[in-house]
């Protein structure tokens, strides 16, 4: 069974939120950057909609400008999760202090 997208969505700011909670950074600064996150999730998942309805390219043959947004998103995504201190292997997880 498929979750639907704002499921998806809340499951990320609420683990994000929960990740700043136990780093002790839940703070507005770091709140804002997580919304801001949470937009270019958003946005992100857009890019790979039009990806997937229009292809990577057109009839023809010019790239579709989502692929190139896509790359770049993911890219300020991954960034902004730096920036705010969460790495996968640094992650505390919901049982354990940390992984």
């Amino acid at each position: 069974m498929s979750r639907g997208k704002s499921e998806k969505v809340s499951e990320v700011s609420a683990a994000l939120d929960r990740q700043l909670e136990k780093m002790g950074a839940a703070n507005p600064l770091f709140r804002d950057l997580r919304n801001k996150y949470m937009k270019m999730h958003r946005l992100a998942d857009k890019q790979w909609s039009d990806i997937v309805k229009a292809g990577v390219k057109s009839e023809d043959g010019k790239e579709n400008p989502s692929v190139r947004g896509y790359c770049n998103t993911c890219n300020q995504m991954v960034s902004m999760l730096q920036k705010l201190g969460i790495k996968a292997d640094k992650c505390i997880s919901e049982d354990e202090e940390e992984l």
